[in-house]
């Protein structure tokens, strides 16, 4: 939408209005009359959470930044969730039930850092998961729940999961899987896990079913 002023000794003001999310970095506008032409750019221009301006995770409470729907992710540092999840005082303690999960449809670049140490009783990173994750490595997660389908990732899941590394991590369900609970689709490709999964009824390496 373009808003434009009349012409006033030459000169005039105009104002552009988008009505959806631009996920470019950069734009160039063309501007001209009878007389003149000229190009103007703007640069990076993409809102907080977009594809060219990811949300930045560099420490644990940066971790909340994952409730936002849809948006684009980077980690920039190694994340330790330890105090955060099992002391009294951590921020994620929830009483003792640690770290609670979230559903998760957006986009996660790992940039090859790890999360580590995350203690939770109601589900892996993740509860429903039908986002991105790339480049991320996971270490001594301790994920319990004997009533409810658990992954170390994401309960149950359909999204799409390259690059991923989980190693000294524990996951003990009634159906569990390293990665996902119950998986109903999605894409996995160059995963490497190594821990322990107990399960009760189903339980799997990568899928609890």
């Amino acid at each position: 939408t373009i808003e434009k002023n009349i012409l006033i000794n030459g000169y005039a003001e105009a104002k552009v209005t988008f009505n959806e999310v631009l996920n470019i970095k950069n734009l160039i506008i063309n501007v001209s009359s009878d007389s003149i032409s000229e190009e103007i750019t703007f640069e990076n221009i993409s809102p907080l959470g977009s594809k060219f301006n990811p949300y930045i995770i560099s420490e644990v409470s940066d971790m909340d930044l994952l409730l936002n729907e849809g948006a684009y992710f980077e980690l920039s540092n190694n994340i330790d969730m330890s105090h955060a999840t099992k002391n009294v005082y951590g921020k994620y303690y929830n009483n003792g039930n640690g770290w609670n999960s979230i559903d998760f449809n957006g986009h996660l670049d790992g940039k090859n850092y790890t999360i580590y140490g995350l203690y939770s009783k109601t589900g892996g990173l993740f509860n429903l998961f039908n986002g991105e994750i790339r480049n991320l490595k996971i270490s001594n997660f301790n994920v319990i729940n004997n009533s409810e389908r658990i992954g170390l990732i994401a309960n149950s899941g359909d999204g799409i999961i390259d690059n991923l590394s989980i190693i000294k991590s524990s996951i003990d369900g009634d159906i569990s899987g390293s990665i996902y609970g119950a998986v109903f689709g999605g894409n996995l490709s160059n995963i490497y896990v190594s821990g322990s999964i107990y399960g009760k009824t189903h339980s799997g390496g990568l899928f609890g079913l």
